[in-house]
């Protein structure tokens, strides 16, 4: 009884603070290219991952010139050369 009367008050809750007034829309502010001028330099690290988004060298050069242009540190992705087989099959590596 206790969870039902728990849920019956979550869902009201979430029932009255939905709301289809759209004019405190707080997205406008992404689409005002002046409103991060202010801010000359990020006060955080960025890394990404070598992981490629297609098989092929397009796909590689593209991102580790991403990669090169927009990180402070990135990981390395190794696929080839791990005996994944012999892992998967419990035989010798």
């Amino acid at each position: 009884m206790k969870i039902r009367t728990f849920l019956f008050f979550v869902i009201l809750i979430n029932l009255f603070s939905c709301s289809d007034n759209d004019d405190d829309n707080q997205s406008e502010n992404c689409l005002d290219s002046t409103f991060f001028e202010e801010y000359t330099s990020a006060n955080f690290e960025m890394g990404f991952s070598t992981w490629i988004y297609d098989q092929n060298l397009q796909a590689i050069n593209n991102t580790y010139q991403f990669i090169n242009n927009n990180s402070t540190i990135y990981s390395e992705q190794i696929d080839n050369s791990i005996p994944w087989g012999a892992w998967i099959n419990n035989t010798a590596l």
